[in-house]
């Protein structure tokens, strides 16, 4: 007891008494390879930061303690920078976690994975690897269509490409390992690539430019589902507002234009760009709603993480009366589930589509020797009743999955959906 209570609980040096701050670890950038000891203290770094203040920690597969045993051997054995790169990617895998990934990638694992970018986004759908949509205009030139299902790069069977990547993608749940993997996919140290697509009936092959990642336009790729801007009326009873693009400064002119529509339709199908959960809120709860509870780590106990004021949304002032849907996916991660929590408990929402990504809550970032730098979802986020969000996601009420053929006629199943319900009479 007298060794508890006499432990060091005032503010340090490496570990500050915020989640918001890094580990004030040295990253000895200077370290091109660092030497076998520089090495394992990556890896007893990592371990015991994870260990002590990662909040999911309890939901790691397996025995964390037998991950320091098993990588012990494979950071002794990693000297030169690749393999260097690939043990620590490979460790931060185990955490399970879609927010953890090595940062700013070292030129050694850049190459890796490849240097150059394809222009189209990878989705997998119905066990296919399948363009649904581009981000650079040079993809439109070289002949490739959304709905064009990928088989083959460079001759090989994707299959093949998916085995090589599958131990060093991150990721929370199964939808997101899936959809960081097709981010990868593509990737090649080459000016061209030759991909073997399936059309219909006919087997194509296309060559696709490289592209270097300051030069895509992910934008291309994200765009509302309806209209071209942050909301628009889809007809006299419908609203259609999209997170991608939605500021808070629209709020306020969206729900008065749609004050007196049967339906709204809230797209959390991408990143939010703007914090617009308590904007949308105000007006779609019909009073102040407890919608999340949070862990914050005990500095002064490391190890231990507190239970903090729940947070709450809404204020209650006239509020939308109409049937509200929200558009979910696995590509809906971190704010996006933070705000789905909060606008899923308006009194007649719902949430259509797949579970989301299942990284929720703000990060917090460590260096490692060798100039390389990784984070981890640093706060628990849970629902107010203790449930999860983390390695589960947020669960649609309504599980509509995309298709194929949905991607090559341009039917977006998941809107489609949500029309359909707001169309019913009210319950």
């Amino acid at each position: 007891m007298n060794v508890y209570e006499g432990r060091f609980q005032e503010e340090h040096y490496y570990v500050r008494g915020t989640p918001h701050s890094n580990f004030n670890e040295c990253g000895y950038e200077d370290m091109a390879i660092p030497d076998t000891g520089f090495r394992l203290l990556a890896l007893y770094r990592y371990w015991g930061i994870i260990e002590y203040y990662f909040p999911y920690r309890y939901a790691i597969d397996g025995d964390w303690n037998d991950i320091l045993r098993e990588y012990i051997p494979v950071f002794v054995a990693a000297d030169d920078p690749l393999s260097y790169q690939l043990a620590l990617q490979q460790l931060i895998v185990n955490v399970g976690d879609s927010h953890a990934k090595i940062l700013d990638e070292p030129d050694a694992l850049r190459e890796f994975f490849g240097s150059f970018f394809t222009p189209v986004r990878l989705a997998y759908v119905e066990n296919q690897w399948v363009v649904d949509g581009f981000t650079h205009e040079s993809a439109l030139s070289a002949g490739v269509e959304i709905g064009d299902v990928v088989t083959a790069i460079e001759g090989r069977p994707i299959s093949e490409r998916v085995e090589e990547l599958y131990p060093y993608i991150s990721a929370s749940t199964e939808g997101s390992f899936y959809e960081r993997l097709g981010r990868k996919l593509l990737r090649g140290n080459t000016g061209t690539v030759n991909i073997s697509v399936q059309r219909g009936c006919d087997t194509l092959v296309i060559t696709m430019p490289g592209i270097e990642e300051d030069d895509l336009n992910m934008d291309m790729a994200k765009r509302p589902a309806a209209g071209d801007g942050p909301y628009t009326l889809l007809d006299n009873r419908t609203g259609y507002a999209y997170a991608g693009m939605l500021t808070r400064d629209d709020v306020e002119g969206m729900m008065e234009e749609f004050q007196h529509t049967n339906g709204l339709i809230l797209d959390l199908r991408d990143y939010p760009k703007d914090f617009v959960l308590y904007a949308v809120a105000d007006f779609i709860l019909p009073e102040e709603t407890t919608f999340v509870r949070f862990t914050y780590p005990d500095y002064t106990n490391p190890g231990t993480f507190i239970w903090k004021k729940p947070g709450t949304a809404g204020r209650g002032d006239s509020p939308y009366e109409g049937k509200i849907a929200i558009l979910i996916d696995e590509g809906s991660v971190s704010q996006a589930e933070f705000t789905a929590m909060a606008w899923r408990l308006a009194p007649q929402a719902r949430v259509f589509g797949s579970p989301s990504d299942g990284a929720d809550g703000d990060v917090v970032f460590v260096r490692f020797p060798g100039g390389v730098s990784t984070r981890f979802t640093g706060i628990g986020v849970y629902y107010p009743d203790g449930s999860e969000t983390q390695r589960v996601g947020i669960q649609p009420d309504v599980l509509v999955m995309p298709t194929v053929d949905g991607l090559q006629t341009g039917h977006d199943e998941v809107l489609e959906a949500a029309l359909e319900w707001l169309a019913e009479p009210r319950e």
